[in-house]
């Protein structure tokens, strides 16, 4: 069924918890916070600068080994860790590692994230990790790779269990930081590491890698750190590697899908967007935005995954989606959107509690919520007609719509929990809740619009 605005339900909480808005960065490390301190005191860990043309572009410079006994090592880089390449599918990955290896799915490995150890022998070797918002499947991508195994090593030698000093000689300066709002993990970042690796420390609140001075502030950046301090785990962002990319293991190259200059430009022109609301948002409403921004993503792959089945344009969905987006979020640095109710087609006099109701010109608080909650339940039948119009018209398309479906359900839910915050407990807030849902259901009318033969 497609999304349904229920009519003075009381609004539920989000089913969706899913990250990332604007990269990796965004969603696991404490971007934006203060600027290192570079004067006295720097720890002399770091070292020279590795050679710029073997680690500062970002791309793996050697072939990948072509081994899948993990005891040899297997090699991390921006393409992936050892025979798990990423953009690879989940059922792609146990193909090609093969029947010595379990997958065991842990649902809450993190904050917003689930994950699928790849363990062989009962030692895990892996992580697959995946946005919580929705149960990871054989056909669907891994966003991300994790180990905490120090025999699988980038080019450069650094690995799980290495000294950040250690690594700095390799990777350059190191620059460390915690976000509380992020579960307060710590990451440390190399000046000249691959772009698409994350690095975790073995730091946690209290007990920092990090010299911070005071570990009392919210967020910290440093580029002191104690000796001994270590990195924990790799992470390989096959998400932003492969973002929208038709095929699952093809590079992002210039006319592919999802690489366009089109694309790319929207998308960082989204990223911008996303952070500049964050700063500007007060109270829980960042962390509702990182929420909802989650949800997005999902929402945005599953319905570009059913624009590409009916039309093959995924790179045009992309870009249209991310577009619509980004409007979206500068409309919370325009004026927040939360005091005002979308407009709507006009209804005329409708039957509300047996009492007819002029909802153009509605005359009190409980007229102006009833004719919303009645505009977007209208929105939502709509929609889910057309919905099951397409799935009888198209009946190869179930499978993705369903999806899709599912997805705008839950950033609805996300994203109108955020958008109306600062309405709740007020007698309007119903009015607020229904436009903005409705505003969602209109939405996907549009996107699945497009599908129809």
């Amino acid at each position: 069924m497609a999304i349904r605005a229920h009519r003075f339900q009381p609004f539920r909480q989000p089913r969706s918890r899913a990250i990332f808005a604007a990269g990796v960065c965004a969603l696991l490390m404490a971007c934006g916070g203060p600027t290192p301190d570079n004067g006295p005191g720097t720890d002399a860990a770091n070292g020279p600068t590795a050679d710029p043309s073997s680690v500062a572009t970002g791309r793996p410079q050697a072939a990948m080994l072509p081994v899948t006994n993990p005891a040899d090592g297997w090699e991390i880089s921006t393409d992936g860790v050892g025979p798990v390449r990423a953009g690879m599918t989940l059922g792609q990955v146990k193909q090609t590692l093969g029947d010595g290896y379990q997958f065991q799915d842990i649902p809450n490995f993190m904050s917003d994230f689930g994950a699928i150890a790849v363990t062989q022998g009962g030692e895990p070797e892996l992580y697959l990790v995946y946005f919580s918002a929705e149960p990871i499947r054989d056909r669907d991508r891994v966003p991300f790779l994790m180990t905490d195994q120090p025999h699988h090593r980038t080019a450069a030698g650094v690995h799980a269990g290495m000294t950040i000093a250690d690594a700095a000689q390799r990777y350059g300066r190191a620059t460390l930081n915690y976000n509380l709002d992020n579960e307060g993990y710590e990451y440390v970042q190399f000046e000249n590491a691959p772009a698409d690796l994350t690095f975790r420390t073995d730091g946690s609140p209290g007990n920092y890698a990090g010299l911070y001075g005071s570990e009392t502030a919210s967020e910290g950046s440093t580029d002191r750190y104690r000796p001994d301090a270590m990195i924990q785990f790799i992470w390989v962002d096959a998400y932003r590697r492969t973002l929208g990319s038709g095929t699952p293991t093809a590079p992002q190259t210039d006319g592919a899908s999802g690489s366009s200059e089109a694309y790319r430009t929207a998308d960082r022109a989204l990223n911008e967007t996303y952070q500049r609301v964050m700063g500007a948002l007060g109270g829980d409403r960042p962390e509702e935005l990182r929420t909802a921004q989650r949800a997005w993503i999902v929402l945005r792959d599953r319905q570009c995954d059913l624009t590409a089945a009916a039309a093959g344009d995924r790179d045009g969905c992309l870009t249209a989606l991310t577009r619509q987006r980004t409007a979206e979020l500068e409309g919370f640095l325009k004026g927040d959107p939360s005091d005002e109710v979308t407009p709507t087609p006009r209804l005329g006099t409708v039957v509300l509690s047996g009492q007819p109701i002029n909802c153009d010109d509605p005359q009190s608080t409980p007229e102006i919520n009833g004719c919303a909650a009645y505009a977007a339940d209208r929105d939502a039948d709509r929609t889910a007609a057309l919905v099951q119009e397409v799935r009888s018209q198209r009946p190869q398309l179930q499978a993705a719509l369903d999806d899709a479906d599912r997805a705008w359900q839950a950033f609805r839910d996300a994203h109108c929990e955020m958008a109306t915050a600062p309405n709740r407990g007020g007698t309007g807030f119903l009015a607020f809740l229904s436009s903005c849902q409705g505003a969602i259901a209109r939405q996907q009318y549009q996107a699945i619009a497009s599908l129809k033969p």
